[in-house]
């Protein structure tokens, strides 16, 4: 009979201790693996790098809590946005709908050094939240697979659109050494044909002006072709490389005139750009040839124009 009671007293003691034991336990999830793409930063080519090792790191332990539960696949997303902005995206299928978290995180305030750190606290805290809404669409097992993260690698820098288009207004004014000023709008049209490299056509009408003579009034036309080089066509603002072959026309002569200059942009929204542009180039003619359409000439404008 003690001995009875003794056995009795020692597997309640044995149950305590193992239910205290598993209460400490990480909660267990039924979901994962995990799948991280964190974006290229624009601004810092390592921060993207820096920023996945991290939140692998940070969630590793989560999605292994119990590598024999049950399973389901998780991605998780970092997308740099301008002004110090980051955005945490967490998507998961459940059996029953597809769960989708984002959150918008300013990083203003955060040092250089901490944003990768700031990145996985923000995603540990989506992911537990996820786990929670989906807890209650869970109704049916799904097959035991390990839950092992998978670590992805960082996905290729953002390409424009196949034949990406861009049509634009811009004010003109072209200024000759030879005295000769032409002010008017041209239309143009711009294919983005890779992310460093665009080429396009533009036309217009030209008012003639001389120099030292207000009163003289005349009328032109300026046609051309011309090709941009930049680090990335596609970011919110930035600077390229411009070259440009013309052609300018007072009446009925026409000249030749090749530039170079730069061009920069700053996006409007998702389909809208604003442009200036600035460069010098020369009319050819003869040596023995002086006329309006002669000399070096400055260009600058001003426009605004639509993708597609």
């Amino acid at each position: 009979m003690p001995l009875r009671k003794i056995a009795t007293g020692f597997g309640l003691a044995l149950s305590l201790v193992s239910r205290a034991a598993l209460a400490d336990l990480p909660k267990c999830p039924r979901h994962g693996p995990l799948r991280t793409i964190v974006a290229p930063s624009e601004h810092d080519p390592t921060l993207a790098r820096r920023t996945l090792d991290q939140v692998f790191s940070e969630l590793a332990e989560r999605t292994r809590a119990c590598p024999a539960s049950e399973q389901r696949p998780i991605e998780l997303e970092v997308e740099w946005r301008p002004s110090q902005h980051v955005l945490v995206r967490v998507t998961m299928e459940t059996r029953v709908r597809e769960i989708s978290l984002e959150r918008d995180v300013d990083l203003a305030r955060v040092p250089a050094d901490g944003v990768p750190l700031a990145v996985a606290i923000v995603a540990d805290e989506m992911l537990a939240e996820i786990y929670d809404r989906v807890a209650a669409d869970e109704t049916a097992r799904a097959p035991k697979v390990h839950a092992e993260p998978v670590r992805a690698s960082l996905p290729p820098a953002p390409r424009p659109p196949e034949r990406a288009l861009r049509f634009g207004l811009s004010g003109a004014f072209q200024q000759l050494t030879s005295g000769l000023s032409l002010s008017g709008l041209d239309v143009d049209a711009t294919w983005l044909a890779t992310p460093h490299f665009q080429v396009g056509l533009r036309a217009g009408l030209r008012a003639v002006a001389w120099v030292g003579a207000p009163s003289y009034e005349g009328e032109g036309w300026a046609a051309g072709a011309f090709a941009l080089a930049s680090t990335s066509a596609l970011s919110a603002r930035g600077v390229a490389a411009m070259t440009a072959l013309d052609v300018l026309a007072l009446g009925a002569t026409a000249r030749v005139s090749p530039a170079a200059g730069v061009y920069a942009w700053q996006r409007l929204g998702e389909r809208f750009v604003l442009h200036a542009e600035a460069r010098l180039g020369g009319v050819l003619s003869t040596a023995s040839e002086f006329s309006a359409l002669s000399g070096a000439c400055v260009t600058l404008a001003l426009g605004i124009a639509t993708e597609w």
